[in-house]
């Protein structure tokens, strides 16, 4: 078994092992870690993205980590740090890139291969702080920050996007033949033992939001599938993970959705199929997450670029 293969296997037993243990809270955990300090690249100081804050997450809580730094072998070592006592401990981040490519398979009409765009998948190991050594105080990383949740805040990042959202149904959902968002009063909503009422209502219209991402004057993705088919639920394992990572961000409580139970089964199975398919709905779910703090003004203070 290649290396490669290797930590996707890994990571596949570790989101199957959450899965059966928590249901649709699968993600909660994790969460609940990123929020006391979301993970970034301890010395580039870039947070990480798409599938990656959620595994680091889940090892940090595994290994008993309390910083949420991570950084190469060199980057640490560069640093002054000594990774004599990490073995085992490395991590692999995933990033898909896009490259062209002539496929010698596949020729034109003068016989010469065609040119294709493919997505090129590669990981990094990483390491978190508290398995370095050595590290001088002048070269130590910040402390992590902590995100607190300010509703005024997640309020004005929703009405920056621009996107249409109508008050007062029975239900909350995203039609992307009208291009509308479709939401209950705040009012309707009620709090758990781990989120208010106010957070419950703002987890919920993220993951609408992550929905509005999808259509097709933005980032494109196969929407109005099926009620019930493999795609629809795809696309509901993008919104909701889209909307954790972004309440993340926010300070904001993620709650899962309820109806989500009748779509686990189904993403248990695909995992299973392909350990891949996980990766790419986290990776389309960091471009949503990305889609809408791009539509932020400077002045908004939201994390938004890739670590390295």
């Amino acid at each position: 078994m290649n290396t490669q293969k290797k930590h996707l296997t890994k990571i596949q037993n570790l989101i199957l092992k959450s899965m059966e243990d928590n249901g649709t809270n699968w993600l909660k955990p994790w969460a609940a870690k990123a929020a006391e300090g979301f993970p970034y690249n301890g010395i580039s100081k870039r947070p990480y993205n798409g599938f990656n804050p959620f595994l680091l997450s889940a090892v940090a809580l595994a290994e008993g980590y309390k910083s949420s730094q991570w950084a190469t072998y060199k980057q640490w070592t560069d640093k002054g740090g000594s990774l004599a006592g990490a073995k085992g401990k490395g991590v692999p981040v995933f990033y898909w890139s896009i490259k062209k490519y002539k496929d010698k398979n596949d020729l034109d009409e003068g016989g010469k291969p065609k040119e294709k765009t493919g997505f090129l998948f590669k990981n990094y190991i990483v390491f978190n702080k508290d398995v370095v050594e050595g590290l001088k105080d002048n070269d130590k990383p910040l402390p992590d920050p902590v995100n607190i949740f300010d509703d005024k805040k997640v309020n004005q990042f929703i009405e920056n996007t621009k996107a249409v959202i109508n008050y007062g149904g029975g239900r909350a959902c995203y039609s992307s033949v009208t291009d509308k968002i479709s939401m209950p009063n705040a009012s309707d909503f009620k709090g758990t033992k781990t989120s208010t009422p106010q957070e419950a209502f703002y987890s919920t219209l993220l993951h609408e939001l992550v929905h509005w991402t999808g259509h097709s004057s933005r980032l494109k993705r196969k929407l109005g599938n099926g009620f019930g088919s493999i795609d629809y639920a795809f696309e509901e394992l993008i919104a909701e993970t889209g909307a954790v990572i972004l309440s993340i961000q926010l300070g904001v409580s993620p709650e899962p959705r309820a109806d989500h139970a009748q779509y686990l089964n189904g993403w248990k199975s695909a995992i299973k199929k392909d350990p891949k398919a996980i990766y790419s709905a986290f990776s389309k779910a960091g471009k949503a997450a990305k889609f809408l703090e791009d539509l932020q003004p400077l002045n908004f203070i939201i994390n938004t670029k890739e670590a390295a």
